[in-house]
């Protein structure tokens, strides 16, 4: 995991919870390489940094001994103010936000994903008609939009400083429909017209 430079309290507390992080994906490397059969990789990306909010996407991909291998992803979200953690939940709109009683995903240092509503599923199929074609989807027979039309999903959420929107990926579908965990892209346009957060805007325009 990165670091945030510096000695000043937030720095501190950021740090340690990211070591924190570092430390258990170790731990669970090491179990999952006893047998040398298995094989463990993984990696992050920090895909914003300011003013307000410092984004980490970590990434894993592993095979230790179950039916297939998997990848899974974790988003984690800071308030570069407190150095507090945020709930990536709290980058939506309020129209797609589950309600407090439909969000029952452990706390965000063991959960990655957004508990999906129905219009932010809708408005996930919306952006994917406009991205181009899912050949990994299409060499295994999916049809992803009838897949994902049919349920409400788990979305993963990150705001993205190069890409200027907040991204949005289905999660938790099972292994035979991962080829369609693909991302799309909320712009900073569409942000504003949803009535996203002032300071996710501004931090996205930048």
């Amino acid at each position: 995991m990165p670091r945030l430079a510096g000695n000043d309290p937030v720095a501190r507390k950021i740090n340690a919870a990211l070591q924190d992080l570092d430390d258990r994906a170790v731990s669970a490397r090491t179990d999952c390489l006893d047998d040398p059969n298995n094989s463990f990789a993984g990696g992050s990306d920090v895909t914003l940094n300011g003013p307000y909010f410092l984004s980490i996407v970590y990434w894993k991909s592993y095979y230790c001994g179950t039916a297939h291998p998997w990848s899974d992803q974790y988003v984690l979200l800071f308030d570069l103010k407190s150095g507090a953690a945020i709930d990536p939940v709290s980058l939506l709109p309020r129209s797609l936000r589950p309600l407090p009683e439909d969000d029952n995903l452990a706390t965000w240092s063991e959960s990655k994903a957004v508990a999906g509503v129905k219009p932010l599923t809708d408005l996930y199929l919306s952006r994917l008609a406009l991205d181009p074609k899912n050949d990994a989807a299409a060499m295994n027979d999916i049809d992803c939009i009838e897949v994902l039309t049919h349920h409400v999903h788990d979305f993963l959420i990150w705001p993205d400083a190069k890409a200027h929107a907040l991204m949005l990926m289905p999660y938790g579908m099972a292994y035979i429909f991962t080829p369609c965990q693909n991302e799309v892209s909320l712009p900073v346009a569409l942000l504003l017209k949803l009535h996203a957060s002032p300071r996710l805007i501004v931090a996205l325009a930048k």
